[in-house]
């Protein structure tokens, strides 16, 4: 009996152990993947005029549109302006560019929000592992003793 009860011990403490660390770990990614996008939209929107906003939408609206797709052949409609195609052109450059800025806001968020939680693990680790009789540990932890006194 003690071989299987030790198996038993063993597969529920490691189960356990993996399920807590997929929690932490699904936690600390969506978190992360927030901050990243916060700071990934703030930047890219600081950085272009909202009239360059309003034809990029504009264009693309038209162009994944499946209903306008096969009517309008001409090239010189309204959304296809070179006008529009250099605004739509530096908007798709700056969410380029700006897609490294949030990759690194998600890493360095990540980082932190790990580091934060393996500081807080360790100074919450037990230095002795407390497990048996209550009464016993009731006589000997002096703690016990004076608020029941």
């Amino acid at each position: 009996m003690g071989l299987v009860h030790n198996i038993t011990r063993g597969g529920q403490t490691n189960i356990h152990f993996i399920t807590m660390l997929r929690q932490v770990l699904k936690v600390s990614i969506l978190c992360s993947l927030l901050v990243g996008l916060i700071f990934y939209s703030t930047k890219t929107y600081n950085e272009v005029p909202k009239a360059y906003w309003q034809s990029y939408m504009k264009y693309y609206s038209h162009e994944l549109n499946p209903f306008l797709l096969f009517v309008i052949e001409d090239k010189t409609t309204l959304h296809r302006l070179p006008q529009v195609l250099k605004r739509v052109a530096k908007v798709n450059y700056t969410l380029k560019k700006n897609s490294l800025y949030g990759i690194k806001a998600f890493l360095a968020s990540f980082s932190l929000i790990l580091l934060s939680w393996l500081i807080i693990g360790t100074r919450q680790r037990q230095k002795k592992h407390n497990r048996g009789n209550c009464q016993q540990r009731f006589k000997t932890d002096p703690l016990l003793r004076i608020s029941t006194v």
